[in-house]
């Protein structure tokens, strides 16, 4: 299992972009047997997704699945306890970049490449407050 570690130390929490299918549970052959409610979550991710919430990140998921299965994936995600503030539909089957600019030469834009339906484990993200001046 590879290990992803990324530490953060910023004034406000940070914002996590996560896939579905093959990160949050098993992906699928065809989506249409991603549907048939027998989804379980991968290792960690439960665990992960309440740490994050309750740290108050901002949990974006995204995912290829047509907008016309939103009802069915947001029902999938809350049978799971999956916290998040955002789905974003119809992002197609092909790679995905963030881009992002940088303050100061401080990154704001991290990514982590996971092992299709390895789970959460060895994922590590750590946030501190950044102190302000006034302090």
């Amino acid at each position: 299992m590879k290990k992803s570690q990324i530490s953060i130390e910023h004034a406000c929490p940070p914002t996590i972009f996560s896939d579905i299918d093959g990160t949050i549970w098993k992906h699928e052959w065809d989506v249409r047997h991603s549907m048939n409610g027998t989804q379980r979550l991968l290792p960690d991710v439960f665990h992960k997704f309440l740490d994050w919430h309750r740290q108050g990140f901002r949990i974006i998921l995204t995912t290829g699945r047509p907008e016309f299965l939103r009802e069915d994936t947001e029902r999938q995600l809350k049978e799971l306890g999956i916290f998040y503030n955002q789905l974003v539909m119809d992002c197609g089957p092909g790679p995905r970049v963030l881009i992002n600019d940088t303050p100061n030469d401080t990154p704001k834009a991290y990514a982590v490449n996971l092992e299709r339906d390895s789970g959460l484990e060895g994922v590590d993200i750590s946030y501190t407050q950044e102190k302000s001046n006034g302090d």
